[in-house]
């Protein structure tokens, strides 16, 4: 259901046991950035549930402070971005604090 080119922005359900998204926007990932990979892993039922339902393996995972500044979308079947997060504490400590 997901347009070609779109990020999908998945954050939250941090347990095993939940699910936001099903493994489909995963297999279609060109990207999966994650803001640590090995919590992620550990937290996210839905990427669990990715990684063992498909040829994708952990190492795959982007997390946020190795993203390129430019990644091209060039396979016409891995078509999306994903962005799994669980809640870290890089998203509260690297951004500017408003004054």
């Amino acid at each position: 259901m997901f347009e070609p080119g779109c990020a999908v922005l998945s954050i939250g359900s941090t347990r095993l046991d939940l699910r936001e998204l099903d493994v489909a926007p995963f297999r279609r990932a060109a990207a999966v950035v994650v803001d640590h990979s090995d919590q992620v892993q550990a937290e996210s039922g839905d990427v669990a549930a990715a990684l063992d339902g498909t040829s994708d393996h952990p190492e795959d995972l982007v997390t946020v402070l190795d993203l390129p500044g430019h990644t091209a979308i060039a396979d016409s079947e891995r078509n999306l971005f994903v962005f799994k997060s669980v809640g870290t504490i890089i998203q509260d400590s690297r951004w500017p604090r408003p004054s």
